[in-house]
């Protein structure tokens, strides 16, 4: 299972006031978002990674950045940040990574009472070839 995959699904089993909760389809705010709302929309916002660290084989160690863009009321914004840091902070998405942490949280847009938010959660995880 992908990463992005991994959260959409714990996202879905975690955090029951999400009526939508997907892969995105965009990262901007967009003004006929036509899913039902609360939404999450799940991608994968950046891989950093560190050089191989063997000397015969591969293994890598990267850092899996994971973007949730929130649209909800904007009243609503800070239950659904508490209900997705609940849900994805100290899991482990895959045997063998390290536990998600919260990375940073920024808005994006508020408009019409409808707020656009972007968190991001990163963990370590090991490449191998």
């Amino acid at each position: 299972m992908s990463h992005v995959n991994a959260f959409v699904s714990r996202i879905t089993s975690e955090a029951l006031a999400f009526a939508t909760v997907r892969k995105a389809w965009t990262t901007k705010p967009i003004s006929d978002f036509k899913a039902q709302l609360p939404a999450a929309l799940v991608y994968l916002a950046g891989v950093d990674s560190d050089e191989n660290g063997l000397d015969t084989g591969f293994r890598q160690e990267q850092t899996i950045s994971i973007g949730v863009l929130i649209v909800c009321d904007a009243d609503d914004l800070e239950a659904r940040r508490a209900e997705l840091e609940t849900a994805l902070c100290g899991w482990e998405p895959a045997a063998g990574d390290d536990l998600v942490e919260h990375e940073s949280a920024a808005v994006v847009e508020i408009e019409g009472g409808i707020a656009w938010w972007r968190e991001t959660y990163s963990f370590r995880s090991w490449k191998e070839i």
